[in-house]
């Protein structure tokens, strides 16, 4: 334990120093108030031995500092003029003992040991009071908390762990708290304990995450509780460093995450539902550019088959012509067939069919859906895609949806604009390890109060608009990892910018 002496007898101080070096204490020594302040500014000292006489100081000063500064500090008034003013004085200021130099060396250091010994004791019920306070908080706080020691070795369980795991008292201590924990995504390992060396590796600064659900443990008298039997709890592993070369131990955080999970589920199904029917309802909205497209085939069929059959009563029509007039039936069949085909993907119901694909391939399957939109407001698409393939992982199916909107929408702000002009530019290239689609149309644009509410639910710039393509699309790239962004083109127009994680081939 370190001591302070002040004393400027010379001869005095160095035999305080060497009686109390002798009986186990650390001995810092000075002279004058500046040095003791030096001192105690930098080292934390048991107890301070202060000579009240010092030369041209008032000792009584640096008792009434040590007393404000360090209160923890047992202060001992060692002089050789004692008088009952000093010794008030210092009881007033909380002065641990009053020692005349006339007693002695020796009696100094037993008052020391005495001050020392009533430190320490102090500095235990501290503690004590301290550790009683943090278990209360823990117990007080909605999640589950354990401390292990080094090796997993539970040595606390606050309440909620306790409650999680059906245990009493002091039942879980000793256990290795890996048992009672196995992965979600890893069912097959059994526990978290397969990820020892994992854990054991973490520096003192990081943490370890995992969704995990509570185990069977090796010990019998660990019961869980049957409302957790199937919940989902987040686990936060983190370690305590004892040095910065050292983990003293771990401490585990877990809270139960059942209903999150569950939230979420029931927000994502509601956004497949209604980003389901926003493709319907787009569909509906281009059904007449679509049922001409549809028609087109479907009346070339009903002309070559009619021809061939007056041919064929008539016994006019070769064998070669009828072979030519089949092929030409059997293209505009596929050619139809490939219409109801794109339109059956795009209205498609299915959920969460994540792939590797080409953006560019995705942007002329798209281009091709929304045709007849183009053709129907005389709308040109101008490509500028990047030479080689662009991949990037998703649901095909609401990526092509966040297209179809962004085209449909530039088709119907070009149509208000001169024929000369009604140009759509779609352009892709890659930058950062992301993949980029921009799509630039020539209408009139768009206010900076209706740029603003853009993404916004409800919110339409078209007559008869429900507001939903857009939100939804925003919805799907932030889902997807990616971003979607507009700003107003130099010319009036609009330019939409679509961003989304590089993925390998």
């Amino acid at each position: 334990m370190r001591i302070l002496s002040i004393e400027d007898d010379l001869s005095l101080s160095k035999l305080v120093e060497r009686s109390l070096s002798k009986a186990g204490f650390l001995v810092s020594s000075c002279t004058s108030i500046s040095e003791a302040k030096e001192l105690l500014a930098h080292l934390e000292f048991c107890v301070a031995i202060v000579d009240l006489s010092l030369v041209n100081e008032d000792g009584m000063t640096l008792v009434a500092e040590i007393s404000n500064s360090s209160p923890k500090t047992k202060i001992i008034i060692h002089t050789a003029n004692a008088s009952f003013e000093s010794a008030r004085d210092g009881l007033e200021l909380g002065v641990y003992a009053y020692v005349e130099k006339s007693r002695g060396v020796a009696f100094l250091v037993e008052q020391v040991r005495r001050a020392s010994s009533a430190h320490l004791l102090d500095s235990l019920v501290e503690v004590k009071r301290e550790s009683e306070l943090q278990i209360r908080m823990l117990d007080a706080v909605q999640v589950g908390a354990i401390a292990t020691d080094a090796e997993f070795k539970i040595i606390y369980m606050n309440s909620v762990g306790r409650r999680v795991f059906h245990f009493s008292g002091k039942s879980s201590w000793a256990m290795n708290a890996l048992n009672l924990f196995s992965l979600t995504s890893h069912a097959e390992s059994g526990g978290i304990a397969d990820i020892k060396s994992h854990l054991m590796s973490l520096a003192h600064e990081t943490k370890w995450e995992s969704e995990v659900r509570v185990s069977s443990c090796d010990g019998s008298n660990a019961i869980r509780d049957s409302s957790a039997s199937d919940a989902v709890f987040r686990l936060s592993v983190s370690p305590v460093a004892e040095t910065s070369d050292s983990i003293r131990g771990y401490i585990f955080v877990f809270a139960d995450v059942s209903e999150q999970r569950r939230a979420a589920m029931e927000l994502e199904k509601s956004r497949q539902t209604l980003s389901h029917a926003q493709r319907i309802a787009t569909i509906g909205q281009i059904a007449n550019a679509l049922a001409h497209e549809v028609n087109q085939p479907l009346g070339a069929i009903s002309n070559y088959a009619g021809g061939m059959l007056l041919g064929l009563k008539s016994e006019t029509i070769s064998v070669d012509t009828l072979v030519e007039n089949l092929g030409r039936i059997q293209e505009h069949a596929l050619r139809a067939g490939e219409i109801t085909s794109r339109l059956r993907n795009f209205v498609s119901r299915r959920r969460g069919y994540v792939q590797n694909f080409n953006m560019n391939e995705l942007i002329h399957e798209t281009l091709r859906l929304v045709e007849p939109v183009m053709r129907e407001h005389q709308v040109i698409p101008e490509l500028a895609l990047a030479d080689g393939p662009l991949y990037v992982k998703g649901d095909r199916v609401q990526l092509s949806q966040v297209l179809v909107n962004l085209l449909k929408n530039a088709a119907e702000a070009i149509d208000s604009v001169p024929t000369t002009n009604r140009v759509c530019h779609i352009s892709t290239n890659s930058s950062n390890e992301r993949v980029e689609v921009h799509v630039l149309d020539h209408g009139p644009g768009l206010t900076d109060q209706e740029l603003e509410a853009f993404f916004q639910p409800v919110v339409s710039t078209k007559e008869g608009g429900m507001g939903l393509g857009l939100c939804i699309s925003h919805s799907i790239m932030e889902e997807h990892g990616g971003s979607i962004a507009i700003k107003k083109s130099d010319d009036g127009g609009l330019l939409v910018s679509l961003q989304l994680p590089a993925s390998a081939r």
